[in-house]
């Protein structure tokens, strides 16, 4: 596991995971704002074409008050889409300013040392409370619009970086386990070790994925993807993709357990995007309990598949397996 992550960092106007320059192979994101923008009148506006292919795109930035450090808590701004059906998830699409109940009120100089982009009017997270993540939108074509929300003055502007990243461009994808089934964070090694799961049973295996993006740091999956999971053992295991923060961000697969032997077993996992794109993760490797269970009647053990009549006094035994899957006895149930 990774003992150090990349996070997406949106508090200040220049954030040091993007300030990075790409390598030479990496198209670097596309500006949708990057400028101070001053309102004189609340009719000012400021529109840029957005234009999303047909794998979908995430986008980041941050935003300040006028040349400040960080925002205030007087100034709100919105970013609107036209068509709005081109932000399914959020509406409206951007909104920059102090949120009461989430940001830390200010209490020097103004400043709102917390406040950031709010897609959607709500701060989307990285792993539910960790710094906040990206926001997404679906393929599709039109216009991006910032207005201000404040009365409008010559002292009315805002600093505001906007850059997107499309699907198609992500490079890579890596695995890691989460805290649980419901949370994405991810699990630290001593938790991690101390897990085995259960073959053959309604157990899963939770794993979220991460893709890269050059020098500019790592994005959730594309909502846009599909997953497939293959074991060692050669068999294709079902995924449930999951999204526990309800908006787009961090999902978690929750990947079946095929019947196999006892003992560290791989999966790899491989994300598809609508336009044919795949990439694929290193196998992952987890320890596999094979929990052979025999049934058994009036002192004998039945042959699978166990049949019994009403009546019967049935015992049914976890039968105990070595590293290799061979039967070493039974511990009654």
């Amino acid at each position: 596991m990774r003992l150090s992550r990349l996070l997406l960092v949106t508090t200040v106007l220049t954030s040091p995971l993007f300030a990075a320059k790409p390598g030479p192979a990496v198209p670097p994101p596309t500006p949708i704002y990057a400028n101070l923008y001053t309102f004189s009148d609340v009719t000012d506006t400021y529109p840029a074409s957005i234009s999303v292919p047909q794998d979908g795109a995430w986008f980041y930035g941050s935003a300040t008050f006028g040349g400040q450090q960080y925002m205030d808590c007087s100034h709100h701004y919105e970013v609107d889409l036209t068509p709005s059906s081109l932000s399914p998830d959020y509406s409206p699409f951007l909104k920059v300013g102090y949120v009461s109940g989430i940001d830390t009120p200010c209490v020097f100089s103004n400043y709102c040392y917390s406040c950031s982009m709010n897609f959607g009017g709500f701060k989307p997270k990285t792993y539910f409370t960790s710094s906040n993540g990206p926001g997404w939108l679906p393929a599709g074509s039109g216009l991006a619009t910032l207005r201000t929300l404040n009365d409008g003055s010559l002292s009315d502007r805002v600093s505001l970086t906007l850059y997107q990243v499309n699907a198609n461009d992500l490079q890579g994808m890596t695995v890691f386990e989460p805290m649980a089934n419901d949370n994405p964070a991810p699990a630290d090694q001593t938790e991690i070790e101390s897990r085995a799961y259960i073959a053959a049973s309604d157990d899963k295996l939770p794993l979220v994925t991460e893709f890269t993006y050059g020098s500019y740091g790592v994005f959730p999956a594309p909502l846009s993807a599909t997953f497939s999971a293959t074991w060692d053992i050669g068999e294709t295991a079902g995924v449930q993709v999951t999204n526990p923060y309800g908006h787009p961000g961090y999902g978690i697969l929750l990947i079946d357990i095929p019947k196999m032997k006892t003992g560290n077993h791989k999966v790899t996992v491989s994300a598809t995007l609508p336009s044919g794109k795949t990439f694929t993760a290193s196998p992952y490797q987890v320890f596999v309990y094979n929990a052979a269970i025999e049934a058994v009647v009036g002192g004998t053990v039945l042959p699978e598949p166990v049949t019994f009549t009403r009546g019967n006094t049935v015992t049914f035994r976890v039968r105990q397996q070595d590293a290799k899957g061979k039967p070493t006895g039974s511990s009654a149930i």
